[in-house]
């Protein structure tokens, strides 16, 4: 088999697809966002009815980031906070594609789940199989 680095971005598989469908080895990888997962279901459904068949890894981080703003947005304005309060007072936030995404209170990187992917070569990284 094959290990990749972490994936960041598993859209760059798509200019990749046909390289990497020539080796016969197993490709896998570690990624923070699991294509077909329920955590990111909602997701997947609202990008393929928007765009199409093609769910990219960029387009998650987007979807999360959007999550944060929406649930920042809504904490300032229901206490009657600023952004930046609401951000300190909590740091966790439900609906991302990966489930709960929590930010450490000493700063550094984002609590949340990786996943052992698998290179398919119709459909490119999913879930690993045990």
């Amino acid at each position: 088999p094959i290990f990749t680095n972490h994936t960041w971005s598993t859209a760059d598989t798509i200019l990749l697809r046909g390289s990497l469908s020539e080796y016969q080895e197993a490709i896998f990888t570690l990624g923070y966002y699991a294509p077909g997962s329920k955590e990111a279901w909602i997701f997947e459904q609202l990008a393929k009815n928007t765009y199409g068949n093609i769910v990219l890894t960029d387009m998650a981080c987007g979807w999360d980031f959007g999550t944060i703003a929406s649930h920042l947005v809504n904490r300032a304005y229901d206490k009657k906070i600023s952004i930046a309060t609401a951000f300190q007072n909590n740091k966790c936030y439900e609906g991302t594609t990966s489930g709960e995404l929590c930010f450490s209170k000493h700063g550094g990187f984002v609590g949340r789940d990786m996943h052992f992917l698998r290179f398919d070569k119709v459909w490119g990284f999913k879930v690993a199989e045990d």
